[in-house]
């Protein structure tokens, strides 16, 4: 599945939109790839900002500082593995 990028965020749109309800979701790098972070020190974690039944946001956060990484040099588009949960209807 690939995920696009705009600004610091990455979106996924799924195929199908999900039944009306409330998901969690999982979201992961699909193998290796090149993020364009630099140092040592960052540790990068993606972080999903919102989901709904039609897709999913997410960031990345250096969980060294907090912060939010900023994407200037990461690719357009990531692979991605994803699980999505329904927590409510």
């Amino acid at each position: 599945m690939a995920a696009t990028k705009s600004g610091n965020t990455y979106t996924y749109t799924y195929p199908t939109a999900l039944a009306a309800g409330t998901y969690v979701v999982h979201v992961g790098l699909h193998g290796a790839q090149s993020m364009g972070f630099s140092g040592n020190g960052t540790m990068p974690f993606p972080t999903v900002l919102t989901s709904t039944n039609t897709g999913f946001t997410f960031e990345f956060e250096d969980l060294s500082n907090g912060g939010v990484l900023a994407l200037t040099s990461a690719p357009a588009s990531l692979n991605i593995d994803y699980q999505t949960l329904l927590q409510n209807q």
